[in-house]
């Protein structure tokens, strides 16, 4: 072949593949959407394959783009333009406009609901069935049958299923909301993909055309693909089996939306024959961030055997960081941000900072505020963005200052009360009229009272409700403790709870919101809360610059997947934190899974590095307002052999590079913890009483696992330092 940049000698190999099926084994770095383009360039140009009959399967629109772009410098646009070339939905929303009247049902107009189309529809369809929405809540419906649908379950596949009466009751809404689905000709994302693969299972001869039509079927991310997407490329494939896959075990995060990777582990067994090709030669990251990601990924079971080598060669060494707590955690990142680019070696553009949940940006964000460096928030909103925070402070707001209607007119049916748009408009109007705020209309009786019966009470409770708020004293009185009674009391966290596919994570902004007040020191007690409402302003007052290449990146670790930055902060290494709580759950209970999962997750996170890599952690995390020590994540013990020095277990609480923090004191190991069973009773400075779950050993770690009392629920401690003792 002719190729503009040579390939080496295993990408060759795959590029020039002959028939049959193949296994890309292609690591973090390793060239792989290069030789996906390649492959199809050879194909075209080399093997005299029509474009028309190649279809390639990517897992995102953005790799989908991104391969047109590359394959247009290839063979051309006029080329491109005959492939079918796009994500599974795309591919197959194309194949059923051509196909999906033979179903029935359906026309091949037929529209694709988004999630607020389903969840209307589903509220309509709960109302049909005559179940209360407050007992099956649409959206936790909609999970339900969405993860059906993965599995490749249609209504009547569910139904003689169904055995318990919560999964008849399921049974009944998946049948009747996709009989509402078929009357409004609409279909949802996963509709997509279940009805492309009933029409080929249906229709034979349909299914023998596609399969005579295709002559060589490309998928990227086959890591990621779930049951259903791995039957429609069977199905697609055969009989040639002309079947190109390109994935890496190692990078499979994505569990929660129903990816299965034992699909690309089973490859071989699915395709007798099938060759295996493995890119192990790295062009993105040094050796030694390589060395130790080698490491770390070689404790999980389930892979297959791999190790990658830079290209690049040697490079600079790991900085590893242990903070006395978050707070300097975040100080100690943006100190060497500010050393990064202070140099001149980096600019802001380059550098990323990684962590595993959303709720941990927002000490980040508002130390990179304070020091006016320019940032984004990728994947998400600017914590001070998210809904759940503005409406919160829109409560402190009037409360400070009734007069704000704009605050007042957020949370008036905020959690919902009941108060609809009629009448707030009407509202409005007296207070247009007699020339008063809507704060003042509020609290003039007579109005309330020629309010619509069913908006009148909830009005004079809204009103009632602010009342003991309104003597709000800072001398007796914390913010957090204001907000918080705000949160519980308003209704607010009951209206989250609602949701419970949201509610953690949600509940976790609000709980750092609650830090936040307690960190927030005031010019004097008597200006506490108009201090901190102009700090939210200022701190929120952020200018984004619409350059990339000036902008410090901040993101969770799956939104990092696919991308790579010269220098990359992984934050927050904590058991519990990262790896995940759940995960550390599952693991008491048996599976293995969600642990290995959580260690596929931080080799991604060390595989988006260039350059550098600084890993920290906090030896102290605040929880619920209080200190609580952090176990450093055992992925730390894990790679410790490519960490600054030497770092053993023992150390890991005291070793530093680049800069030194006054050290948190670690309680000796008490005697005879060792030996502690289920059970027994314990008491925890920090938690208090409790009873022993379980002991368990995790590497060279004694870990119990302790059910507190007074709230805290279970709490994972490494027995070696954690503070506990007999009681």
């Amino acid at each position: 072949m002719s190729l503009k940049n040579p390939l080496n000698e295993r990408q060759q190999q795959a590029v020039v593949f002959g028939a049959g099926p193949v296994l890309v084994l292609a690591g973090a770095g390793a060239g792989k959407t290069r030789v996906l383009t390649q492959r199809v360039a050879y194909l075209v140009e080399q093997q005299k394959i029509s474009p028309s009959r190649i279809l390639v399967v990517t897992f995102t629109n953005k790799a989908a783009r991104e391969m047109k772009d590359r394959l247009e410098n290839l063979i051309g646009s006029y080329q491109v333009d005959k492939l079918w070339v796009g994500t599974f939905h795309a591919i197959c929303a194309r194949l059923l406009r051509q196909e999906i009247d033979l179903l029935g049902g359906y026309t091949r107009r037929f529209v694709i609901y988004d999630p607020d189309d389903q969840e209307k529809l589903m509220k309509t369809t709960l109302a049909q069935l005559d179940l209360d929405p407050s007992q099956h809540k649409p959206r936790t419906m909609l999970r339900k049958i969405s993860a059906l649908k993965n599995q490749g379950l249609m209504p009547s596949d569910y139904r003689r299923r169904a055995l318990e009466f919560d999964e008849m009751t399921l049974a009944r809404v998946y049948d009747a909301h996709q009989e509402n689905l078929a009357k409004n000709n609409a279909l949802d994302f996963d509709d997509l993909l279940l009805l492309t693969l009933q029409l080929l299972k249906r229709h034979p001869a349909i299914m023998q055309r596609y399969q005579s039509h295709f002559q060589f079927v490309l998928v990227d991310e086959y890591q990621d693909t779930n049951s259903v997407q791995f039957e429609l490329v069977r199905l697609l494939a055969e009989p040639q089996n002309n079947i190109f896959v390109v994935g890496d075990v190692d990078q499979s995060i994505y569990s929660f939306r129903n990816a299965d990777f034992q699909i690309i582990l089973r490859f071989q067994q699915d395709y007798a024959g099938a060759a295996v090709i493995k890119l192990e030669e790295n062009y993105r990251s040094t050796q030694p961030i390589l060395a130790a990601a080698n490491t770390l990924i070689d404790y999980n079971r389930d892979r297959f055997d791999k190790v990658l080598v830079s290209v690049r060669g040697e490079g600079e060494s790991i900085r590893f960081h242990s903070a006395k707590n978050e707070y300097q955690e975040a100080d100690y990142v943006l100190s060497q941000i500010r050393k990064l680019v202070d140099s001149g070696t980096h600019d802001y553009g380059d550098i990323c900072v990684l962590y595993r949940t959303n709720a941990q940006s927002r000490l980040f964000e508002e130390r990179l505020v304070q020091s006016n460096i320019p940032h984004q928030i990728l994947g998400a909103f600017r914590f001070y963005e998210r809904k759940e925070i503005k409406d919160l402070i829109a409560y402190l707001a009037v409360l400070y200052n009734p007069l704000d209607s704009l605050a007042l007119r957020r949370i008036l049916n905020t959690p919902k009360r009941g108060i609809g748009a009629k009448t707030l408009q009407a509202l409005d109007l007296t207070a247009e009229r007699d020339g008063i705020s809507l704060w003042d209309v509020l609290n003039t009786p007579a109005v309330i009272a020629a309010q619509p019966k069913r908006a009148r009470e909830p009005l004079q409770e809204f009103i009632k409700f602010f009342e003991p708020l309104r003597d709000f004293d800072p001398e007796y009185t914390r913010l957090d403790q204001l907000i918080e009674t705000i949160y519980v009391k308003s209704g607010y966290r009951a209206e989250l709870g609602k949701d419970e596919e949201s509610f953690e994570e949600r509940e976790a902004y609000v709980l750092s919101f609650l830090q936040a007040a307690r960190d927030f020191i005031p010019s004097s007690p008597e200006t506490l809360l108009g201090d901190f409402l102009q700090h939210l302003a200022l701190i929120s007052d952020v200018d984004s610059l619409k350059d990339e290449n000036k902008l410090v990146r901040l993101m969770t670790v799956h939104a990092a997947k696919g991308l790579e930055f010269p220098v990359v902060f992984i934050t927050g290494l904590e058991e519990g934190v990262f790896p995940h709580t759940r995960s550390m759950i599952a693991e008491n209970e048996g599976d293995d899974g969600p642990i290995e999962e959580e260690r596929r997750l931080m080799y991604v996170a060390m595989t988006r590095a260039q350059d550098l890599l600084y890993m920290s952690h906090a030896r102290q995390r605040t929880v619920r307002g209080e200190p609580s020590y952090a176990q450093p994540s055992r992925f730390l013990e894990e790679i410790e052999d490519h960490l600054p020095g030497t770092v053993s277990e023992s150390s890991l609480f005291d070793t530093h590079s680049d800069s030194r923090w006054e050290d948190v004191p670690v309680p000796d190991e008490r005697e005879g913890l060792e030996n502690l069973t289920a059970g027994e009773r314990v008491y925890h400075p920090d938690f208090g009483r409790g009873v022993v779950d379980r002991v368990y050993a995790s590497g060279a770690r004694q870990i119990a696992i302790v059910l507190f009392e007074q709230g805290y629920g279970k709490r994972i401690l490494d027995l070696r330092s954690a503070p506990l003792e007999r009681v």
